[in-house]
Order: C-alpha cells, then sequence, then structure tokens
C-alpha cells in the first residue's frame, strides 16, 4: 500500500516538474529554492507596481486630456451660438438696409418730382 502510495507521489512529482526544475532533496535546498522564489515574487511585486504607477500616470493624463476636450467642446458650442446670433443680426441689418434704401430712393423720387413742378 505505502509503495502504490510512493510511487503515485513520485509520479505526481514527475508531472507537476515536467518543466525540468530539480526538486530540492533537503531542507538545505529547498530553503534556497524558496529563498529564491520569495525574491523573485518579490521582484515581480516591484516591477508590477512600477506599472501600476505608470498605468495610474497615463490614465492621469488621459483624464486631463477628456477635461480639455470637453472644456473645448463648450467653447466650440458657445462660438456657434455666437456665430448665430451674429449672422441673424447680419440678417436684421440687411433687412433695415433694404427698407432704408426704399424709403430713400422713394424720397428721392419724391424730390424729383416736386423740383420738376
Amino acid at each position: 500500500e505505502l509503495r502504490k502510495e510512493s510511487e503515485k507521489i513520485a509520479k505526481e512529482l514527475q508531472e507537476f516538474n515536467s518543466d525540468g526544475v530539480q526538486i530540492p532533496q533537503n531542507q538545505a535546498e529547498a530553503k534556497k529554492v524558496l529563498d529564491a522564489l520569495v525574491k523573485e515574487n518579490d521582484d515581480l511585486q516591484r516591477q508590477t507596481d512600477v506599472l501600476r504607477l505608470e498605468l495610474d500616470k497615463e490614465n492621469a493624463k488621459v483624464q486631463e486630456d477628456e477635461a480639455e476636450v470637453a472644456d473645448l467642446q463648450a467653447e466650440a458650442a458657445d462660438l456657434e451660438l455666437q456665430l448665430a446670433k451674429i449672422e441673424e443680426e447680419e440678417k436684421k441689418s440687411a433687412r433695415e438696409e433694404v427698407e432704408l434704401r426704399k424709403k430713400l430712393d422713394a424720397e428721392q423720387k419724391n424730390a424729383v418730382a416736386i423740383a420738376q413742378d
């Protein structure tokens, strides 16, 4: 029974260790492997932290850019509104000019008619 269990564990270890990593044979080797894994984990954590900071900076930059875009869109909408008002005033001025020219023409015709009498 113990032999079957031992063979089963050995087989599982071989499957688990299929990438060629040496399985420690004693506690000292196991400690070295564990220390190396802890160091690698710490290094990866530092790299992750650095990348997270870079990502946070990029996200902050994107948010600033989005805020600037929103401000520019609001400014553009305001300018479009001002332009529409100016165009409306121009149309009104043009209509008033046409009316004044008609009155001037009528008065000139009236003055010519009076002068001819």
